[in-house]
């Protein structure tokens, strides 16, 4: 054996030994962070014995005041007498200038409400917030009483707890109990007494809008005096954040009853007052500590079964089934143009909506249902911790906890993880299956864009030119979203592959297919399965993972920026895990070792971009619903604000280009992890603020009728927008909505846009459309191509509003000037409706940050009303300039003048005996490093 030979094994065994170092170092950390992580907090006893390697000894202290208050909030429920509710007996009223007029605690949209308080010349989205008193009877709801509703335990409690975690590995935020009221229903015409859904309720918004109207109705009832020191303070907020769906925040008592004995020496006055006083200042410093808190979802009574469930008990659900379907529309409404415009689009997300209300226990029966092996809850556990860190939690469009839980069980069920692969093994296969997923099918673009990258050259970029590149003129998703990989979780009895056979509702799509198709429609493009339905009338945007029943989303709400900033960030934790590990990586516990990157460094929303961008929501103007807009269409079925949101991702992404890695917009589940988790105001339990690290919006709900100042600030903010920022921000940061972008240095500095020929008029007007006729102009370049084209190099490009105190740096290319230009543009002539109506200017954060950091602000009162923010290179130079002057002056001055000969004819004129030949710079500001160089006179300017 060679010496090469024996140095090649030795090093291998080197690695191998430090692979496994490493690796069991890793499992270890795991095991411990998963053992201090896992909330013990189960149901019932049965349900804690059926979980593996459970002990019911290791089950929290107050698993027991869990369950009893519980079953008090089922009591008081229960308790509740019948009643005709209406938007006149759950809303609030309010005195204002002698006129009395109502506001609701959340935002009516069905068909009934709008037509009894149509006004003409009223904004429609107004006149859903509020409205005078007076016509109100257009939306009634029939409440049988408590009896007549089914309260039942749903969600990770309901599950058996699984994903439930500690108060300290759930960011900060309370663990979360949650109960389903289920509403009565029936699916007749005429209904039944004790009956609050009925006929074709599930049209136009009327379902949410009574479901509202009972959750108001719960919530005013339950904060009532009699039931304060039993239930606590009640909260009104959002499931998963979507306007359309109220849910109850229930926050127990925290006061601790007395427990010291009485006194039986009566007779001693003096002795049992000064007892009294110390029991009372002892309860004033002694409060009980909120362990945990309860929230009330709502659904209807008539759930969906299995897959193979019979044509017969399918056919008794309060929703035909086949409205269900992708490509059925079941709301006309057109927001926020009038009340009489309709639309005939199917609602695919509308329609998942309506389903998940119809599959609150369904889901938790397919997880508990099913044989659970001993990592699962560990993998699960880790998978949260993972998300937390990186704000992928809690989102109106990212994960719930129950998303990770049915992701982790396909896993299983598709035999993707094994029976005895341990929680770090398992969690590495959840990452991959992540990035190797085809959710959009658009995977060979991104292949065919990183190979491009790799050469140099790609489709969006001209040969020999670093500063121009071809714009995409329309968007690419609906090419590709055909492609998708379409997930199915099988049930007990079926598989995925299984399920056209087995599944009651891909059999009805395809009998209805059959039974519509005719001869002359037959070559249309109607798809002929139901898998093909969701791939075609779902949203390109949108991932596809359905249950056993195909007839729900689970991932229905997810968005395509948040899965894209997923797969970047599984990418990362591979790298992390089975990645090059000798290349500065640590194999301790240190910053930069596996662990640390993976669970404890954390990476929000704040911490994750480049630059951030601020608009006012009061701005926003939606556009007509006509061909040539560009987003807004589909506030029928995903709503105003999601669909504002997505719309505003959409645009910014087709205009930016590759010149940004991501751009995400602000969610819930982002805020600092330091935030208390409630907050009392006194003593009177009922006006405790939830103030957490998911900055949902909520509100104290008392049973009165008459509003305040606060109560009209905070339904003004329920209805305006679902992210509650936190309170070291603005105070009127509710209002806006901040988009975070990831800028590429490469290429962020490209001025120059070109678009398609101009005999092209179609994909011409398409581009035109993006950009505007005046800032898309044709142009000859070099290589005598005409095309539009769009150029960034003017600074003063859509500033914002004329006079704005806007941040402008001196070579601000490389800086990301370009893009503030662009985003400063495409939000003035879209979203905003042009300068002169905005009451504050498009917020773009890069500029700020750089001027605050480099400290080349420059007083208003000092500096002239031309006077540009210049950036610290510029300085430098300035500085550099004036040094080489004072050096020439030094060197020509100290020298003696002489004549022809040589003779010295006069001395030098600083009177110096010797000349000075070279003058060397000490300063740091006089060698580029600088930190805060110093500005020149507001005169020398």
């Amino acid at each position: 054996m060679t010496k090469e030979t024996e140095n090649d094994s030795s090093s291998a065994a080197v690695a191998a030994t430090a692979e496994l170092y490493r690796s069991n170092l890793l499992r270890l950390q795991c095991r411990e962070l998963v053992k201090e992580s896992i909330l013990s907090l189960h149901p019932s006893t049965a349900a804690a014995s059926s979980q593996p390697n459970a002990e019911i000894e290791t089950e929290v202290k107050w698993s027991n005041s869990v369950k009893e208050y519980l079953e008090q909030v089922k009591r008081v429920i229960n308790g509740m007498g019948p009643m005709t509710l209406s938007t006149e007996t759950t809303g609030v009223k309010r005195q204002a200038e002698g006129k009395e007029t109502k506001k609701y605690w959340t935002l009516f949209q069905s068909d009934k409400f709008l037509k009894s308080h149509s006004q003409d010349g009223d904004d429609l989205k107004k006149k859903s917030v509020s409205s005078s008193n007076g016509g109100d009877g257009g939306l009634e709801v029939l409440f049988p009483g408590g009896k007549t509703l089914q309260v039942e335990e749903v969600g990770c409690y309901g599950a058996g707890g699984m994903g439930l975690t500690t108060h300290r590995s759930n960011g900060n935020v309370l663990p979360e109990i949650d109960l389903a009221v289920l509403l009565p229903a029936s699916s007749s015409a005429d209904g039944e007494n004790e009956v609050v859904m009925t006929g074709k309720d599930y049209l136009n918004h009327r379902y949410f809008d009574k479901r509202n109207l009972v959750a108001i109705h719960i919530a005013k009832y339950l904060s009532q005096k009699k039931n304060r020191k039993s239930i606590g303070s009640v909260h009104l907020s959002y499931e998963c954040n979507d306007v359309r769906k109220v849910a109850l925040i229930l926050i127990p008592p925290t006061a601790t009853p007395q427990s010291n004995d009485v006194d039986n020496d009566l007779d001693n006055k003096k002795r049992n007052k000064r007892r009294k006083v110390e029991d009372d200042n002892k309860q004033k410093k002694k409060k009980g500590k909120v362990r945990f808190v309860v929230r009330l979802v709502f659904g209807v009574q008539s759930q969906l079964g299995s897959a193979t469930t019979s044509a017969k008990a399918q056919s008794q659900c309060w929703i035909p089934l086949p409205r269900l379907f992708p490509n059925r529309s079941n709301n006309r409404l057109l927001m926020p143009t009038s009340t009489v415009s309709t639309t005939t689009d199917p609602t695919p997300i509308y329609n998942n909506t309506l389903s998940e209300e119809l599959h609150r226990l369904s889901t938790i029966k397919l997880v508990k249902q099913q044989e659970l092996y001993s990592s699962f809850h560990e993998t699960l556990t880790l998978l949260k911790i993972w998300c937390l860190q990186r704000g992928f939690l809690r989102g109106n469009d990212t994960f719930q906890t129950m998303d990770l839980t049915l992701l982790v069980l396909y896993l299983y069920q598709t035999k993707k993880i094994g029976k005895r692969m341990d929680c770090v093994q398992a969690f590495v296969i959840v990452l991959k299956f992540i990035v190797d997923t085809d959710w959009f099918g658009d995977a060979h673009i991104s292949h065919s864009k990183d190979a491009a990258a790799a050469g140099g050259v790609g489709k969006d970029t001209i040969r020999h030119s670093k500063s121009e590149a071809y714009s995409s003129s329309s968007s690419e998703d609906d090419h590709y979203k055909l492609k998708k990989d379409v997930l199915i979780m099988p049930s007990s009895l079926t598989d995925q592959s299984s399920h056209r056979r087995f599944c009651h509702q891909a059999q009805l799509y395809e009998s209805n297919y059959k039974e519509n198709v005719t001869k002359e429609n037959e070559t249309d493009n109607a798809p002929k399965t139901l898998i093909e339905c969701y791939k075609q009338y779902t949203p390109s945007t949108t991932p596809i993972f359905l249950d056993p029943t195909m007839s729900y989303n689970y991932f229905g709400r997810l968005s395509k920026s948040f899965m894209k900033e997923l797969v970047q960030e599984a990418k990362k934790g591979l790298h992390c895990c089975v990645g090059d590990h000798d290349k500065g990586n640590e194999s301790g516990g240190g910053p930069n070792s596996p662990f640390h990157q993976l669970f404890l460094q954390h990476g929000r929303f704040w911490r994750r971009y480049d630059a951030y961008v601020k608009v006012s929501l009061k701005d926003i103007a939606f556009p007509s619903r006509s061909n040539s807009a560009i987003w807004g269409k589909d506030t029928h079925d995903y709503g105003l604000y999601e669909s504002l949101s997505r719309g505003m991702i959409h645009v910014l992404t087709r205009a930016l280009g590759d010149r940004v890695h991501s751009i995400r917009m602000l969610t819930t589940g982002n805020g600092e992890t330091d935030a208390a988790n409630y907050n009392s105001n006194g003593d009177d339990s009922d006006r405790v603020h939830l103030l957490d690290s998911d900055q949902r919006i909520t509100i104290p709900i008392r049973g009165g009728e008459v509003s305040n100042d606060e109560d009209d600030h905070n339904i003004a903010t329920m209805t305006s927008s679902p992210v509650r920022l936190t309170s070291s921000l603005d105070n009127n940061n509710n209002d806006i909505i901040i988009i975070g972008l990831k800028i590429d240095p490469e290429s962020c500095h490209r001025i120059v846009d070109r678009g398609p020929p101009a005999d092209d008029a179609l994909i011409s007007e398409s581009f035109l459309s993006l950009w505007g006729k005046d800032k898309a102009q044709l142009r000859r370049f070099k290589d005598g191509a005409i095309v539009h084209a769009v150029l960034w190099n003017d600074t003063n490009t859509s500033v914002g509003v004329e006079g704005a105190d806007v941040v402008k740096l001196d070579g601000d290319e490389k800086l990301g000037g370009v893009v503030e230009r662009i985003v400063r543009h495409i939000v003035n002539l879209h979203f905003t409706g042009g300068s002169d109506r905005q009451s504050s200017p498009t917020q773009f954060e890069l500029g700020d940050i750089l001027s605050l950091v480099e400290s080349v602000s420059i007083p208003k009162e000092s500096a002239p009303s031309s006077s540009v923010f210049t950036d610290s290179t510029k300085l430098h130079r300035n500085i550099m300039d004036a040094f080489t002057s004072l050096s020439n002056f030094l060197r020509q001055k100290s020298s003696s003048a002489r004549n022809e000969n040589g003779e010295e004819v006069r001395t030098n004129p600083l009177g110096l005996p010797l000349s000075i030949d070279n003058v060397e710079p000490l300063s740091p500001c006089l060698r580029y490093c600088e930190i805060f160089p110093p500005v020149p006179h507001p005169l020398l300017l």
